[in-house]
């Protein structure tokens, strides 16, 4: 069966945090597989995850915004939406 993605897919084992709203809600993440489309990320739990969020991985340093495609147990599946910024965290 031949895979009919836009774009290829990387896989990957990056950690990653989900940030909810304004309030600084957020779930950790890891980050299974990502392409310029998208990614695949197992949570703990995806009952709890809304279906727009932004996401920004550990490594790189990344946000970007996300709607959710699939959900499938523990895995989401995501598509990015416009382009990804930095994202600095003061400590």
């Amino acid at each position: 069966m031949r895979e009919q993605r836009k774009y290829e897919r990387r896989l990957t084992l990056k950690t990653a945090n989900i940030h909810f709203d304004i309030n600084g809600n957020e779930r950790e993440c890891a980050v299974l597989d990502i392409s310029d489309g998208g990614a695949c990320v197992i949570v703990a739990s995806t009952t709890d995850v809304p279906d727009s969020f932004e996401m920004t991985t550990d490594r790189d340093g990344l946000t970007r915004a996300c709607k959710v495609v699939w959900r499938r147990g523990n895995r989401i599946g995501l598509s990015f939406d416009g382009t990804p910024r930095f994202h600095w965290q003061v400590r």
